[in-house]
């Protein structure tokens, strides 16, 4: 089969040949349609995440969207460490796929569930209640920010504040359910940014340092609780 292959870690994946697959008897067989290269991907690519590398040479990718043997169309993860989604074929395991409608656009769900994930599960499970609180997105213009944006708000956030660097993309997030937008570089407007009882900060560093001490200065009840979330700082 045809797939990415990681053969250097300094070097980047080359396209060629690669043995298919063969699924265990507890794993299903895909073949590939969609797969999303994310930052997560590429620091598996070059060995500078902190999980295991796979041994030389292996097929990168981590989900994506593809086919069962019996034409289910899916959402998929994959575990096995040589055989990744940046293939034509690639094995998981059965509770690793999640059945898709048919109408479906294959490569706009391998490149949204990755970045949306990131939002959710902060919110899901290191935030817990959202309903009612008030979230601040800290680089709401990239992927993962303007997703967590919308998510913020469909999950019941009774104000959500978008801050990004992009001024044109920043301006749009208002349309996506911020109810605040502010230029990173707008002083003015950082000093006068809405309070926030949970912080989803995608940028880390200088920003998030000059963010958070606005908020905690402004905070009248100094006691109160803000959760802050660091997102893909791993």
């Amino acid at each position: 089969m045809k797939a990415a292959i990681v053969t250097h870690l300094d070097q980047a994946p080359i396209y060629g040949d690669f043995p298919a697959p063969k699924p265990a008897p507890e794993e299903a067989l895909i073949s590939v349609l969609a797969s999303s290269v994310n930052q997560r991907v590429r620091s598996q690519a070059d060995g500078s995440h902190y999980t295991k590398t796979p041994e030389l040479p292996f097929v990168p990718g981590l989900d994506g969207v593809g086919r069962t043997s019996d034409g289910q169309l899916v959402y998929f993860l994959t575990r096995d460490p040589k055989f990744g989604a940046l293939a034509e074929q690639t094995v998981t395991q059965q509770q690793l796929m999640f059945p898709l409608p048919e109408d479906a656009d294959p490569a706009q769900i391998a490149a949204s569930v990755n970045p949306a994930m990131a939002g959710w599960m902060a919110l899901h499970i290191k935030a817990g209640q959202v309903v009612g609180k008030r979230v601040l997105v800290l680089g709401a213009t990239g992927a993962a920010g303007t997703a967590a944006v919308q998510i913020a708000k469909t999950m019941g956030a009774s104000h959500v504040a978008a801050v990004g660097r992009n001024p044109d993309k920043v301006a749009a997030l208002s349309d996506l359910g911020a109810d605040t937008t502010v230029q990173l570089d707008d002083n003015i407007a950082l000093a006068a940014l809405p309070p926030a009882d949970i912080v989803l900060d995608f940028l880390w560093g200088a920003p998030s340092a000059t963010v958070m001490m606005t908020l905690l200065k402004a905070r009248r009840d100094h006691a109160a609780k803000l959760i802050w979330i660091e997102i893909g700082g791993a």
